[in-house]
């Protein structure tokens, strides 16, 4: 034990334990860690300090060492050989901690000074992590293929699994429902890219651009590859990597090792490593690598790669200029040593399986200086199975017997230690394991297409907080207020797809199921009293669109009528509204201004093929007054906002193109662009302030991330940007006089979403948890009624929150 009995050394197994040696709280008897036995003794001597642990290991029958282990983290400082020919070598620590002294076969005594490394601990925790997560079996998923190259999304909701020849699978982790993508050719190692809001990159063999399908598995976009030199070998891509912003394209060749001889060091032949930038359409980086790793951090501000001679270079972007390098290990010819490097979201921790002192291990690297921080035990049939974003949790596995069975390990990498594990039986045959980057969800697939897939959850056990990815903090937080809740009810109509929409003045809260089997519902905004049902409804429900004083826009899928409903009033309205020029395949897009005067009419937005140029078509704004047109031109379609008095329209076409004009002239009122390349997934403009002054668009201004962004409403220029991925893309919704924002933000999957009120510089003010019911639970505001609304599809129950008035908001702002 240590010198004042702290810590004790416990060299036995105990219950629900594998591992044969333990250190102990000598004060409450918990244990703080365990270690596992390598070989067939352990053997512990631990310092007076209580800061180190010496252990007798073997490799074999007569190969004994001695291992030196930093109690606080677990980590191996340093492993010594003895001599060889007695069973039981004399070891020991010398109590101040300063080294130790090793006795071998031959009598010769050796002592070893230990020189302790600038930010070593000195200390041990008084007591055990309390926190303990658990493996919950969630879903099993039937593959049609053995699948190999899985990767997730940079959510954790999707995984892709692709086969070894053609085939692609995206399964959806929260619900396991199963999508393939169609086939298109033969895959490799760097074919799949899963990207954001549910796209995936797909690369076949033998061509010059990865094809982006959508979340339908529709071919949407292409991202072209960077040009190579010619060689006379055929190249062979081993590496391709999407920054995050999906501006940057990096793509590493495979380098070419030949053996010599009876030597075994061979010759390594550098292949090229190329970075695009799709911006400018020009390679920001043109260098020679050993095959490794690439990686991008958050914003796509700096790149690190890693080649197979643990050589770390990081690179500015977009200038592609060379900031720093390290270099771990001396290797620097032979065969490289780099089977696995994985790395968290900024880079800064590196997760790696090598051989460090002829030994086969796992352990972290810092990302930034190539320094080693955590080690794992060493000679276990160890496998990575994945880094979570933030760096804090690493899941390991271990096989079983032929792969058959094994046991999972999930560490925290900042303490070293275990936090959960989970035994897979022998009658699991398996070969590869995932960790989604929150942390959350690991993967089990299996060797045979009729095996299933295994997901599994990991939750909390007892009351303490599990580790999982940090947001980036909020500035200077203050108090958050509890949105607190008006009233509730029941919904008596069926509506198990309905979306809740409110009116632009916050009056009535229409439900509508969605599709062809038409259900509605209007309750009293104020009150939660039932007003009217609508019936007899007719054709395919496509779109609802809210208008003043308590009224409804309906448009069908193939109708060329417009309904009004009034449910205060008890009135429906039919008028046919002007078709688009030239025809259109699908439903028009289409909006009417909230006080019913303006129709503005597009065609349907399109979803091209690969190579094929986004099409422009005829887009017109109509004054139902006077039935003239007074706003005509051609566009990329995308979408239109109204101000609330209907006064001006805010045009936004598929490349980002923002411009203003005022109603009833149609006069161009100011204008700005982006200059994105046209998609189906730009032009999503969310809200806007009464005046038009405050814009809410999710996309992706120039040098910024895609995510939330408020923008000037004259200018076009960022007034704030929230973190990406932390809210839902499509929905926001700001205050009337610009200075508050309602989002919706992604608590984590199986955990839910918050409703969170913002200011206009990211402090969180106010929130309400969303209940989550089985089918989900949708949302909607009105800044003007201070109302926010719930439907829970589940439960059927509509229930509605106030929002604190300004003077209140205002008091919570941090100051």
């Amino acid at each position: 034990m240590s010198g004042d009995g702290s810590i004790l050394v416990f060299d036995t197994f105990l219950k629900d334990r594998s591992e044969v040696c333990h250190l102990v709280d000598g004060r409450n008897g918990q244990v703080i860690r365990s270690l596992p036995r390598i070989g067939s003794q352990t053997q512990p001597t631990l310092s007076r300090d209580g800061r180190l642990l010496l252990v007798l290991k073997y490799t074999g029958p007569t190969q004994p060492f001695v291992d030196l282990i930093e109690t606080a983290t677990g980590n191996s400082l340093a492993q010594v050989p003895v001599s060889q020919g007695i069973s039981f070598p004399s070891r020991a620590l010398v109590p101040d901690g300063s080294g130790f002294i090793v006795v071998g076969a031959d009598r010769r005594v050796v002592r070893y000074d230990i020189i302790p490394e600038t930010g070593t601990p000195n200390t041990i925790p008084a007591s055990p992590d309390p926190t303990r997560l658990t493996f919950k079996e969630r879903h099993k998923v039937q593959l049609e293929f053995l699948p190999v190259g899985m990767k997730f999304d940079p959510s954790g909701q999707l995984f892709v699994a692709r086969s070894f020849e053609k085939s692609v699978t995206v399964v959806d982790v929260q619900t396991g429902s199963v999508r393939p993508l169609p086939e298109r050719g033969i895959l490799s190692l760097p074919s799949v890219l899963p990207l954001t809001d549910g796209r995936v990159g797909v690369w076949c063999l033998g061509e010059k651009e990865i094809v982006i399908t959508d979340k339908t598995g529709k071919p949407a976009d292409t991202i072209p590859l960077p040009e190579f030199p010619p060689t006379k070998f055929q190249p062979i891509i081993a590496t391709i990597v999407i920054s995050p912003d999906e501006r940057f394209v990096a793509v590493g060749e495979q380098s070419r090792f030949a053996p010599e001889p009876n030597m075994g060091k061979g010759v390594h032949t550098p292949a090229p490593l190329r970075v695009l930038d799709r911006k400018t359409g020009k390679n920001v980086l043109e260098r020679d690598w050993y095959t490794g790793a690439i990686f991008f951090n958050a914003d796509a501000s700096r790149m690190l790669v890693v080649d197979a001679y643990f050589h770390g270079r990081w690179y500015k972007l977009p200038s592609g200029e060379l900031e720093k390098e390290w270099k771990f290990g001396d290797q620097t010819s032979g065969a490289p040593e780099l089977y696995q490097l994985l790395a968290s979201r900024d880079g800064r921790v590196l997760l790696c399986s090598n051989r460090l002192d002829n030994r086969f291990t796992h352990f972290t690297l810092d990302g930034e200086t190539g320094k080693k921080s955590v080690g794992f035990w060493r000679d276990r049939d160890w496998r990575i199975g994945g880094l979570s974003a933030d760096g804090k949790l690493a899941l390991l596995w271990e096989p079983g017997t032929n792969l058959r069975g094994g046991e999972l390990y999930v560490f925290e990498l900042g303490k070293g230690t275990e936090v959960a594990r989970l035994k897979i039986p022998a009658s699991v045959e398996f070969d590869s394991v995932a960790f989604a980057p929150d942390g959350r969800t690991a993967i089990v697939t299996n060797r045979f297409k009729s095996t299933p897939t295994i997901i599994y959850e990991l939750t909390d056990t007892g009351t303490a907080v599990a580790p999982k990815p940090k947001d980036p903090p909020l500035p200077n937080p203050g108090k958050v207020f509890e949105l607190k809740q008006k009233w509730s009810k029941d919904v008596e109509v069926q509506l198990d797809t309905a979306n809740p929409y409110i009116d632009r003045d916050g009056q009535v809260i229409a439900l509508v199921n969605r599709g062809t089997n038409w259900g509605t519902a209007a309750v009293n905004a104020k009150t939660g009293a039932t007003i009217r049902d609508l019936t007899n409804m007719k054709g395919e429900f496509y779109r609802l669109i809210p208008l003043e004083k308590g009224k409804f826009a309906f448009q069908t899928r193939n109708g060329k009528n417009i309904l009004v409903w009034d449910p205060m009033n008890k009135k429906e309205t039919r008028f046919t509204f002007p078709q688009p020029v030239g025809g259109t395949r699908g439903p028009p897009t289409l909006n009417v201004s909230p006080n019913g005067r303006y129709m503005a009419v597009g065609h349907y937005r399109p979803d091209p093929r690969p190579n094929e140029p986004y099409p422009e078509s005829r887009f017109q704004v109509t004054d139902t007054n006077t039935n003239k047109v007074v706003v005509a031109f051609d566009w990329p379609p995308g979408t239109t906002l109204f101000t609330p008095d209907s006064s001006r329209i805010l045009v936004v076409d598929a490349t980002d193109r923002f411009r203003w004009f005022k109603l009833p002239s149609g006069k161009p009122d100011g204008q700005w662009k982006f200059d994105r390349k046209a998609t189906q997934f730009n032009a999503q403009v969310l809200s806007m302030s009464a005046d038009g002054g405050v814009i809410l668009h999710y996309g992706q201004p120039p040098d910024k991330e895609r995510t939330h962004h408020l923008l000037d409403g004259k200018t076009g220029a960022v007034l704030y940007s929230f973190p990406a991925k932390r809210y839902l893309s499509y929905q926001g919704y700001v205050s009337d006089d610009g200075r508050f924002v309602v989002l919706i933000r992604t608590d984590g999957f199986g955990i839910g979403h918050t409703v969170e009120v913002l200011d206009i510089r990211g402090s969180l003010l106010a929130r309400v948890r969303i209940p989550q019911g089985q089918e989900g639970t949708m949302v909607t505001v009105s800044w003007k009624a201070r109302t926010v609304v719930m439907y829970d599809r589940g439960t059927k129950k509509l229930t509605t929150y106030d929002l604190p008035d300004n003077a209140t908001l205002e008091g919570l702002r941090p100051k």
